[in-house]
């Protein structure tokens, strides 16, 4: 059914397939409803036994040295498991995201399953890459063990230099590239935009926030029922060559991280490309040392995502240096693809 229904939606929504998905799947339901009941695990352990089998294949057809998960979900770090004991390769272990999080199973027994998979993958792989140094250093608390971890930044193309300056426009120009709604969402934002246009109405009339991505339909009502709605463009998804291409033209780029125990380990990638842009970024960080530190190391401007004053104050203060058109010079970023690329090759 999972994906069955993946298959469907990438043929287009607009078919006849995707609308009529449900007629479709109904011979599914009673073995449906039959895996509910006995198992409430991630419908992606579903590919365990293929995905091994293919891979079995592979390894015999010759000419494999090493074996490289990444993911993304568990279970392609189980098969990885599975085939470099069972072929005896050396084995690299990337997990994009902490495997242990707050909402990471849905209910104890899946919980247990992932910590056990979190457990082999560190003890039995020959290195655990990491993305951040808070997620390794807690993956290593929990499993009470160290010395197999590694964190590489995963850095981003270099881009083209940015002009001086993205020029006068009569308008401070923010922007946000990338999804927004659920736990990553601009509540924090909103409130602090009201707080700073109070205390200087002028804001209302000289600030525009341009969001480019999906946005998701409670991040467009807060827009809507907010008093600073007028403020905001909402610009849709676009390509990733045109993303890079606009964002040197905005004054600051916007980086918002949730209010929620996973941003503590995580950090967004389009960081790496904000900092090739050459523009300022303001970072709404959520108890995040390493992520601040690395904003503020370049010279951009750090706030905790819950602090709705301290927000509208940068807000404020960053408005001021622009009316006295204040030049932002962003020291240059050793974040790249190449750098990760030379680091994971080292391991």
């Amino acid at each position: 059914r999972f994906e069955l229904r993946r298959l469907l939606r990438r043929r287009g929504r607009n078919t006849i397939g995707w609308k009529m998905r449900n007629v479709l799947l109904m011979p599914l339901l009673p073995a449906y409803g039959l895996e509910r009941i006995c198992s409430r695990t991630d419908s992606t352990w579903s590919w365990l036994l293929p995905a091994s089998r293919r891979a079995e294949g592979l390894c015999r057809a010759g000419g494999v040295e090493l074996v490289y998960s990444t993911g993304g979900p568990p279970v392609a770090h189980e098969v990885a498991r599975r085939i470099s004991r069972r072929f005896r390769l050396k084995w690299l272990a990337e997990v994009q995201d902490p495997l242990i999080h707050g909402y990471c199973a849905n209910n104890p027994a899946e919980l247990q399953k992932l910590a056990a998979v979190e457990n082999k993958v560190y003890q039995q792989s020959h290195r655990m890459i990491f993305l951040t140094r808070a997620a390794m250093e807690r993956t290593e608390e929990r499993i009470g063990r160290s010395g197999r971890g590694a964190v590489i930044y995963p850095g981003a193309p270099v881009t083209s230099p940015a002009a001086d300056s993205p020029g006068r426009s009569g308008m401070l120009r923010l922007a946000h590239f990338g999804s927004l709604g659920g736990v990553r969402n601009l509540q924090p934002l909103i409130s602090a935009l009201e707080i700073a246009a109070a205390a200087e109405p002028e804001l209302r009339f000289r600030l525009r926030i341009d969001l480019h991505g999906n946005v998701a339909g409670d991040d467009r009502s807060r827009i809507r029922q907010s008093g600073c709605a007028s403020l905001f463009n909402l610009r849709g998804a676009a390509t990733r060559d045109w993303v890079l291409g606009a964002m040197p033209r905005y004054d600051v780029l916007l980086l918002i991280q949730g209010v929620h125990p996973i941003s503590t380990e995580t950090i967004p990638s389009k960081l790496y490309e904000y900092l090739h842009s050459g523009r300022r970024v303001l970072g709404l960080v959520y108890r995040n040392p390493e992520l601040q530190h690395l904003l503020e190391d370049f010279g951009h401007t750090a706030v905790q995502a819950d602090d709705q004053q301290g927000i509208a104050e940068n807000l404020r203060k960053i408005y001021a240096q622009w009316r006295m058109e204040y030049s932002f010079a962003a020291a240059p970023s050793p974040y790249t693809v190449a750098a990760a690329v030379r680091r994971l090759l080292s391991l």
